[in-house]
């Protein structure tokens, strides 16, 4: 029972003997009561399958210790972030760019979209997802949306489809400033006619947002130049 309560606070396993640390029953228990000891194991069971399912399962946020090799193991990672989809940011490109692990993030934390692929991103399936109300979120997450690329947000189509799942997405305090940094890309890049378009849309969205009607003039006058 001592052993057990120490073993609530990780450190606890740097001052365990070397019989204790070179056994491995003693370490699956100890993992099972404290998954975060996993990151003070030796490399041979660092490398154990087992130790490294029961350590996620009892604390998920050991997959950032994880080896690269186990980190790309799609089965590990598929059930550390189902337990905590923020861990998706521990994880490499292939597993970010895995659909079916980044929707199963996404359905329980629509924000873990932010750690996602460019690619999936795009992803107007996802897209959807994001804001339809679920289990969890049973008002959606419109909010999540300022993550997606500008290839879905700046489709009207597109955009209008998500409006249509969830109108609330209009009433997002900080959705002017989600267009805006797309729109003040555009202008830095002289791309004056796009800039234009997407200070437009703002200012459709939201008609009282004087800013939106400054940036826009502003953009035109440049465009104005080019012709």
């Amino acid at each position: 029972n001592a052993i057990k309560s120490g073993l609530a606070n990780e450190n606890f396993i740097k001052y365990a003997s070397e019989n204790l640390l070179n056994d491995r029953s003693f370490i699956i228990q100890a993992i099972s009561v404290n998954g975060k000891i996993y990151k003070f194991l030796k490399n041979d069971f660092k490398n154990d399958i087992e130790i490294i399912n029961k350590s996620i399962e009892n604390n998920p946020s050991v997959y950032e210790y994880l080896d690269n090799k186990y980190k790309s193991n799609i089965e590990i990672s598929k059930k550390a972030i189902s337990l905590n989809p923020y861990i998706l940011s521990f994880a490499p490109d292939e597993i970010r760019n895995n659909k079916d692990i980044v929707i199963c993030a996404v359905k329980k934390y629509p924000d873990s979209i932010q750690y996602a692929s460019d690619n999936l991103k795009n992803d107007f399936e996802i897209a959807k997802i994001l804001v339809m109300p679920n289990e969890n979120h049973p008002y959606g997450k419109p909010r999540s949306i300022q993550y997606l690329s500008s290839s879905i947000l700046l489709n009207d189509e597109m955009f209008s489809k998500l409006v249509e799942i969830n109108p609330k997405i209009l009433k997002i305090d900080d959705l002017y400033e989600v267009f805006k940094n797309f729109a003040d890309q555009y202008f830095l890049n002289e791309d004056y006619k796009r800039a234009i378009e997407v200070y437009q849309k703002i200012i459709k969205i939201n008609p009282n947002m004087p800013d939106g009607l400054i940036d826009a003039g502003n953009a035109q006058k440049k465009n104005w130049k080019f012709y």
